[in-house]
């Protein structure tokens, strides 16, 4: 990882590997798995089984964030959407949910 910042004209540069990266953001890694779990239970609780999983954003591309979410929800992750599209399907989908010519499988959004 390379860092560079330009204030008042003066360069800070700093080479940081992955595994000081991954050691310093321990606690925030702990925090997202505690999240992911007490997702996935009430999911399991609610008996609804996810179909895929869909990332977005800056975040998911940190590999130790990726291998955390594989690792409670059991299942191959898709990165196949940029973030103008996730907005355009789910304005799309919260449409076609208002609208009376369509029928759409009950779908929450909280």
């Amino acid at each position: 990882m390379n860092i560079e910042y330009l204030m008042e004209e003066c360069d800070l540069q700093y080479n940081m590997k992955r595994e000081k990266f991954e050691e310093l953001s321990g606690p925030i890694f702990n925090e997202i798995e505690s999240i992911l779990t007490t997702l996935a239970q009430k999911l399991k609780d609610k008996n609804i089984s996810l179909h895929s999983i869909e990332l977005v954003g800056g975040g998911t591309r940190i590999p130790k964030v990726l291998s955390l979410i594989e690792g409670v929800f059991k299942m191959q992750l898709s990165r196949t959407l940029n973030s103008s599209e996730s907005v355009s399907r789910g304005c799309a989908l919260m449409a076609a949910i208002k609208s009376p010519l369509f029928k759409v499988e009950e779908y929450g959004l909280n």
